[in-house]
Parts: structure tokens; C-alpha cells; sequence
């Protein structure tokens, strides 16, 4: 997904950066559960998608406000990035399981 936000175009990117981000400024470990959390957690994407972007959480709130169905676009590319993740983790433990059992069997 891509914004534009004072004056840059920005891919948003799922990343260790945003998720230390998220940590620092909340204090605690991303958990969708609320609006605060998912906006927080699109601020902190933002910042961790373009680290030389100088971006306040208050200006980030005035561009929101002034764009409010990004959010919504947002939070569709996030679900849609969260299940992928899920997915290929899946996948993986799937895989492990059965090298697992070749083993076991071998």
C-alpha cells in the first residue's frame, strides 16, 4: 500500500522497525484490539517504512483527519498482510511437523 504524506509517497512495509516502533511508543506488544492500537500501529509503519520522514504523531493525526478513508484502506492492507504472515508460519510449522515424523519413522 502507498501514501502520500507531506509531500512523499511512502510504501507501507510490515516490519521488525515498525513493530520495535509500536514497543517504544506504547509500551507493549502490537495487539489489534482497539482503534488507538491500530492507529498507533499505522503511525508506527509509516515511521518505520520511511525513517528519514520527520513526521509528528500529532501531525500524522491532522493528515488522517484530513484523509479518513485511509484508514480504512489501511486497515484492510494490515489484515491482509497479518494473514499472509499467518499463513507462511503455518506453512512452516506444517513442514516442520512432517520432517518431524520423517525422522521418526526413519
Amino acid at each position: 500500500m502507498k501514501i502520500n504524506i507531506k509531500g512523499e509517497t511512502i510504501t507501507l512495509k510490515y516490519t521488525f522497525r515498525s513493530l520495535i516502533i509500536y514497543e517504544k511508543i506504547t509500551g507493549e506488544s502490537f495487539r489489534p484490539n482497539g482503534l488507538t492500537e491500530i492507529i498507533a500501529f499505522f503511525y508506527s509503519v509509516i515511521i518505520g517504512s520511511n525513517k528519514d520522514l520527520a513526521l509528528t504523531f500529532d501531525e500524522f493525526l491532522e493528515w488522517l483527519d484530513e484523509n479518513p478513508t485511509t484508514l480504512a484502506q489501511y486497515t484492510e492492507w494490515l489484515t491482509d498482510v497479518i494473514s499472509q504472515n499467518n499463513y507462511i508460519a503455518n506453512k512452516s510449522a506444517d513442514a516442520k511437523e512432517e520432517s518431524e515424523e520423517v525422522k521418526k519413522n526413519s
